[in-house]
Parts: structure tokens; C-alpha cells; sequence
């Protein structure tokens, strides 16, 4: 089990290389000084000692070694929190915000959709399965991380 702490917030900073790679890839610029992150919650709050809290460290952690990155964590203390999170942080002009878990989807979907031109992306999350909420509005703008179970 402590291993799997201990690899957590390596899997949650992992995550957000693929993001800027994807973004790099997609032909956007990559993270550079002005450039923010923002990162909300599920339910479990940051200090679940689980996977928030992971995300929040890797988020951290980038924040210590990307130079000019400047990082927001929004805590959701209930499901009803989720879609007014990801509307303030967008409406804030954060470059890129990250849902912390499948349970976000579908109001990081709709909030997406109202913001087209800001990154999002969804950890344990395939946004190109049938049938899940990003295809569905019809957006473009979010990447899903996933990872194999074995390689947490």
C-alpha cells in the first residue's frame, strides 16, 4: 500500500505530461511562463489520502518544476459543486483544468462545451468511448487519462 501512495502523485504528474504533449501535439503551445492549471475535486475531497489527494501532490509538484506555471485546486464538498467549479475556473481564463475522476464527467462535459477554446481533461477517464457525455455534447477539447490498473 505504500507503494502505491508513494506512485500515485508520479501517476498524477505522468497525467498531466500526457496533457501538455496532447496539447503540443494538437499544435498548441506548450506550458510556458502565464500558463495555469486547475484541478477539481471529486466528493472525496483533497485529504481522502486516495486519489484526490494523489492528484493534488502531482499537481503541486508540477507547480515546483514548471517554471511560470501557477495551479488553482477547487474542492467539491458535494456533487452539486462539480459544475460550478469547472465554470469558475473557466471563466478565470485557466489554460487547462483537470476533473479529478469519472464522476466529474458529466459537468466537465457541459462546462466544456460552453468553453471551447479552454483544455480539460478527465483522469480514469476514456472521453472516446460510446456513449459518454464529452461525445455526446460534442466536444473536442478534453483528453481522457487513463491508465492500466498494474500500473498504478
Amino acid at each position: 500500500m505504500k507503494k502505491v501512495r508513494f506512485l500515485a502523485p508520479v501517476v498524477a504528474l505522468a497525467a498531466m505530461a500526457v496533457v501538455a504533449v496532447s496539447l503540443v501535439g494538437t499544435g498548441a503551445a506548450a506550458p510556458k511562463a502565464g500558463y495555469s492549471a486547475g484541478l477539481v475535486s471529486d466528493v472525496g475531497r483533497f485529504n481522502d489520502k486516495g486519489f484526490n489527494q494523489a492528484q493534488l501532490k502531482g499537481l503541486n509538484f508540477a507547480k515546483s518544476h514548471i517554471s511560470g506555471l501557477t495551479t488553482t485546486a477547487v474542492e467539491s464538498h458535494s456533487a452539486g459543486d462539480y459544475l460550478p467549479n469547472f465554470a469558475s475556473l473557466a471563466r478565470k481564463g485557466v489554460n487547462i483544468i483537470i476533473g479529478a475522476g469519472f464522476l466529474l464527467a458529466d459537468q466537465e462535459a457541459t462546462v466544456a462545451k460552453q468553453f471551447p477554446n479552454t483544455k480539460f481533461a478527465i483522469t480514469d477517464y476514456d472521453v472516446t468511448g460510446a456513449g459518454n457525455p464529452f461525445k455526446k455534447a460534442g466536444v473536442k477539447n478534453v483528453e481522457g487519462l487513463t491508465y492500466a490498473t498494474q500500473e498504478n
